[in-house]
C-alpha cells in the first residue's frame, strides 16, 4: 500500500495542475483544491443560495477551469431533488447571459418568453451550453439513496475498473488518472425511502454508506451534499437565554436538519449565512443595513485537511437574480468596499 501510494504521489509531483481550485482567491488560503475523495457538505437556511452556490462554484467554475487545462478532465453528476431539469437549465441560462454577455434576464422571462430577443439569446449561447453538457449530467428523476448510488455505480464503470489493493480491499482505477468526478445532491433533505417513507433512514444511508464509504473511499468521487438547516433546533436552543441576535442565528454543526450526525461523514463542512434575514444590521464589520440580502458569509465549519473556526470565512456579495457571487474585501477596506455599497444603493432605486 505504501509504495503504491508513493508511486501515485510521484505522478502527481510531475503534474502542473494539483487539483481543481475554488474560484475564491481569499478562501483558497483555507481550502486550496477540490480533490478526489473529498466529501463536502454545504448547509444553509431556505432561500439563502445553496443551489446558486453549487451551480457557480461546483459546476460553472469547475467546467471553465477544466476547459482551460490540457492536463485534467471532469464529469459532474447533478441530482436535483427539489427543482426539475427545466428550472435548473433556466438558472444556467441566466448566469451565462449575464456573465458572458452582460444581458440581464429574470426567471419568468426565461421560463415564459414574451419577446423574440429571448429566444435569439438562448440560441446564441448554444455553443457554450454544448461545452457544459459535455461535462455535466442533470438528473431530476431520483430521490432515493439506492437509486442515486446505483446510477453512479453504473456511470463509474465507464470511467474505470474495480480491482483490489495489495491488502485485498477494493481499489478503483480510473482510465484517466486525471479525471475528476463530482456527485452533487441538492438537497439531501429531500431524499426519501420509497418503501418506508422515512427521510431520516435515507439521509443516513446516503451519507454514512454510499457517500462516505463507497463513492468517497472506493471510487474517490468528490461528493457534494447540500442540506437545509433546522430552524426549529436553533429557535428552541436559544430561547430566553439572553443571547445576542447574531449568536441566536449563527449556524453550527448541530443545526443540520434530518440527521444531525451528517457532518461526521464529510471532510469539509461549509455554511452560508445571510444576516439580513434576521434583522441584523452589522455583521463582522459589514454594514448589513446597506448590503441587505446581498451579503452572505461562507464559513468553514469542519475541515479534515486544514483550518476551521468562526474566523475561517470569506464574505460574498450575492446577486441572486444573476446567480453571481463575488468575494468582497475586508470590511475595513473602505475604498475597496465602496463599489459594493454603491451597487446596493442602485438596487434600492
Amino acid at each position: 500500500m505504501h509504495l503504491e501510494h508513493v508511486e501515485y504521489l510521484k505522478r502527481k509531483l510531475l503534474q502542473k495542475v494539483k487539483g481543481i481550485p475554488i474560484n475564491l482567491p481569499y478562501f483558497r488560503s483555507f481550502y486550496k483544491y477540490f480533490e478526489k475523495g473529498h466529501r463536502i457538505l454545504l448547509g444553509a437556511d431556505t432561500n439563502v443560495g445553496k443551489s446558486a452556490a453549487a451551480i457557480k462554484f461546483l459546476i460553472m467554475d469547475v467546467i471553465a477551469f477544466v476547459n482551460k487545462s490540457d492536463e485534467i478532465d471532469c464529469k459532474i453528476y447533478y441530482f436535483t431533488l427539489e427543482l426539475n431539469r427545466k428550472m435548473i437549465l433556466s438558472r444556467f441560462y441566466i448566469y451565462i447571459l449575464n456573465n458572458s454577455y452582460k444581458k440581464e434576464y429574470d426567471i419568468d422571462e426565461i421560463n415564459n418568453p414574451t419577446k423574440q430577443e429571448t429566444i435569439d439569446d438562448l440560441e446564441m449561447i448554444a455553443p457554450i451550453m454544448a461545452k457544459i453538457e459535455e461535462k455535466l449530467v442533470i438528473i431530476d428523476s431520483m430521490a432515493t439513496a439506492d437509486g442515486i448510488y446505483a446510477y453512479m455505480k453504473t456511470e463509474m464503470a465507464k470511467h474505470g475498473v474495480v480491482g483490489k489493493h495489495t491488502d485485498g480491499s477494493p481499489k478503483y482505477t480510473y482510465h484517466n488518472e486525471n479525471m475528476y468526478i463530482f456527485c452533487i445532491v441538492d438537497t439531501i433533505n429531500a431524499l426519501i425511502n420509497s418503501k418506508s417513507g422515512s427521510n431520516y433512514e435515507e439521509v443516513k444511508k446516503w451519507s454514512e454508506q454510499y457517500c462516505k464509504l463507497y463513492l468517497g473511499q472506493v471510487y474517490e468521487v468528490i461528493c457534494v451534499n447540500l442540506a437545509q438547516f433546522n430552524n426549529t433546533v436553533r429557535t428552541s436552543q436559544f430561547a430566553n437565554q439572553g443571547f445576542k441576535i447574531e449568536e441566536k442565528h449563527e449556524p453550527t454543526l448541530g443545526h443540520f436538519g434530518t440527521v444531525t450526525t451528517t457532518p461526521n461523514d464529510h471532510t469539509l463542512v461549509l455554511s452560508l449565512f445571510k444576516p439580513y434575514n434576521y434583522g441584523i444590521s452589522k455583521h463582522q464589520g459589514y454594514d448589513i443595513s446597506r448590503l441587505k440580502g446581498n451579503y452572505i458569509r461562507l464559513n468553514i465549519m469542519k475541515n479534515s485537511f486544514g483550518k476551521v473556526g468562526p474566523d475561517i470565512t470569506t464574505h460574498l456579495f450575492f446577486e441572486g437574480e444573476k446567480g453571481q457571487f463575488t468575494e468582497m474585501p475586508p470590511a475595513d477596506q473602505t475604498a475597496q468596499m465602496k463599489p459594493f455599497y454603491d451597487k446596493c444603493a442602485l438596487y434600492g432605486k
